[in-house]
C-alpha cells in the first residue's frame, strides 16, 4: 500500500487542545502580571501621597505643625481625599504631642509635650479589598523642650466582660468650649491606651469610645433633665495635670421582638417604646434612671416581628403604645435582661381592648413580686373558671374557648402560705386587676 503523508482529524484535535492549554496559561500569566503591576502602581501612588503629606508637614515651622480641630492645632486637615488615575485615595493625618519617658512622664514632667509625631495613612479600595500604607515622622522643637502648657488626657479602654484591653478602639475627643475648638479622632494602642498631652484646661471634654462589634461608651453634660453618673460625665483637665479616664465597652447583642394574640397568631404593625442598655444617669426631677437607649417610635413588621441590632447589654423596658391592644403577658414591669454578645427574644401577647377579658396580676404584699401558681377563681351564675398564675404572677380570663361576658363577678385568689383573698370584680371589656396576698405569720 502507498502511505500518504498528512494529519488525521484526531491529530488536529490533540494539537488544538495543546495549543489552547498553552495559550490559556500564557493569558493567565499576563493577567497575573497586569494585576501585580496595577497593584504596585496603586501602592506607589499611595506612598507618593503619604510622602507628599509628610513633606508638607516637614516644611512647616515647629509651631505651625498641627491639624484642624486637633491638639496641637494647625491647618493640616485630619482627613481629605485625592483622586489619581481614576482611583480615590483617602488621606488621614494625625499629629500628636508625645511625652517621652526619657525625661519622665506627666505630671512629674512639667513639660509633657516633648515633641510632635505625625502619622499619615493613605487608604484605597481595590477588588473589594481595603488597602492602606502608613508613614510616620517625628518633629522636635527648636529648643530642648516645647512650652505648650495645658494638661494630659489619657484613656484606657477595656472589654467589660473579659477585662482585657481593646486595641485600636476609636476615640473621639470633642470640645467646642476652648479656642481653637478640639475635634480629635484617634485610636488606642495594642494595650488599649492612648494619651494626649497639650490639651487646654476645660471641664467640657466630650469623649466617644467605640470599636467594631462593641457598643459605645460616651460622656454627657449635665442638664435640667439629666444628671450623668461620674463615669459618663465629660472629661475635666487642669493646667499641668494628668487626667486618666477608664472606658468599658461591651460586645453588642440582638433583641428579637414578636407580637402575637392569645392564640399565638402574629399581630402586625404594633407600635411600642423601648428604653434600657447602659444606666447613664438620673433625672433630677424624679430620680428616674436615664438609659443610653430610649426609642419612642418602634413598630413590628407585617409578620409581627422586629429585630433590634447593636444593642448594649443591660435591662430593657417595653411599653406597647397601641390604643387597640393591651398586653396580657409578660409582666412588663419586669425588665428583659440582655447579656453581652447574645441574642434575646421576647414575645408580647396582646388582647383587643374591645373584648371582655380580665388580666389578673397576683403579687406578694411584702416583696411586690409576682406569685407563681396562685389559684384564681372568677365566677358568677353563668361563668365559673379557675386559672393558675404564670411565672410573672399573671392569670388571664378567659383562658379557653368559654365566653366571658361583661358584667359582675366574684374573684377569689389563694396560695399556700398566704391569706385567701376574696372580692367582687366587674368586667368591662379589657379589665386589669392587681391583687396582693399577705403571707401567713
Amino acid at each position: 500500500m502507498k502511505n500518504k503523508n498528512g494529519f488525521t482529524f484526531i491529530d488536529v484535535l490533540v494539537g488544538t487542545a495543546l495549543l489552547v492549554i498553552v495559550m490559556v496559561g500564557i493569558f493567565g500569566a499576563f493577567q497575573l502580571l497586569f494585576k501585580v503591576l496595577f497593584q504596585s502602581q496603586s501602592k506607589i501612588v499611595a506612598l507618593s501621597l503619604a510622602n507628599e503629606q509628610i513633606e508638607i508637614i516637614r516644611n512647616l515651622s515647629y509651631q505651625d505643625i498641627g491639624s484642624q480641630g486637633g491638639i496641637p492645632a494647625g491647618q493640616i486637615p485630619q482627613t481629605r481625599e485625592e483622586e489619581v488615575n481614576n482611583r480615590l485615595y483617602a488621606i488621614a493625618t494625625e499629629i500628636i504631642y508625645v511625652d517621652d519617658p526619657f525625661d519622665g512622664l506627666s505630671p512629674e514632667d512639667e513639660s509633657a509635650a516633648d515633641y510632635k509625631k505625625a502619622r499619615v495613612e493613605v487608604s484605597w479600595s481595590e477588588h473589594n479589598l481595603n488597602k492602606s500604607v502608613v508613614l510616620m515622622a517625628n518633629f522636635s522643637p527648636p529648643n530642648l523642650e516645647s512650652e505648650v502648657g495645658g494638661g494630659t488626657l489619657s484613656l484606657y479602654v477595656n472589654d467589660s466582660q473579659s477585662g482585657q484591653a481593646v486595641a485600636n478602639a476609636q476615640a473621639e475627643i470633642i470640645n467646642d468650649q476652648v479656642e481653637p475648638a478640639v475635634y480629635l479622632i484617634t485610636a488606642t494602642d495594642d494595650n488599649g491606651w492612648l494619651s494626649r498631652p497639650g490639651l487646654p484646661p476645660s471641664d467640657a471634654y466630650e469623649i466617644h469610645v467605640s470599636q467594631t462589634g462593641y457598643d459605645e461608651h460616651r460622656t454627657y453634660s449635665a442638664s435640667a433633665t439629666f444628671d450623668p453618673e461620674p463615669e459618663y460625665s465629660h472629661g475635666q483637665l487642669v493646667e499641668g495635670d494628668k487626667t486618666i479616664r477608664y472606658f468599658l465597652i461591651a460586645k453588642v447583642s440582638v433583641i428579637n421582638v414578636k407580637t402575637v394574640d392569645d392564640q399565638n397568631e402574629p399581630l402586625s404593625f404594633i407600635p411600642f417604646t423601648l428604653k434600657g442598655g447602659r444606666a447613664i444617669g438620673l433625672n433630677p426631677a424624679d430620680d428616674s434612671v436615664v438609659y443610653s437607649y430610649e426609642r419612642d417610635e418602634l413598630i413590628t413588621d407585617d409578620n409581627g416581628q422586629k429585630q433590634l441590632n447593636q444593642m448594649s447589654p443591660g435591662e430593657y423596658y417595653f411599653e406597647v403604645t397601641s390604643s387597640a391592644y393591651a398586653v396580657l403577658t409578660p409582666n412588663l414591669e419586669r425588665p428583659l435582661i440582655v447579656e453581652a454578645d447574645s441574642q434575646q427574644s421576647i414575645v408580647l401577647t396582646l388582647a383587643p381592648m374591645d373584648e371582655p377579658r380580665l388580666r389578673l396580676l397576683v403579687k406578694d404584699a411584702s416583696t411586690d413580686k409576682g406569685l407563681f401558681k396562685a389559684n384564681a377563681r372568677l365566677y358568677n351564675q353563668n361563668y365559673d373558671k379557675v386559672c393558675q398564675t404564670n411565672e410573672d404572677g399573671i392569670a388571664v380570663f378567659p383562658f379557653d374557648e368559654a365566653d366571658l361576658a361583661n358584667g359582675d363577678y366574684n374573684l377569689s385568689v389563694s396560695k399556700a402560705g398566704y391569706q385567701d383573698y376574696q372580692t367582687s370584680q366587674t368586667i368591662d371589656y379589657f379589665t386589669e386587676r392587681t391583687v396582693e396576698l399577705t403571707p401567713l405569720e
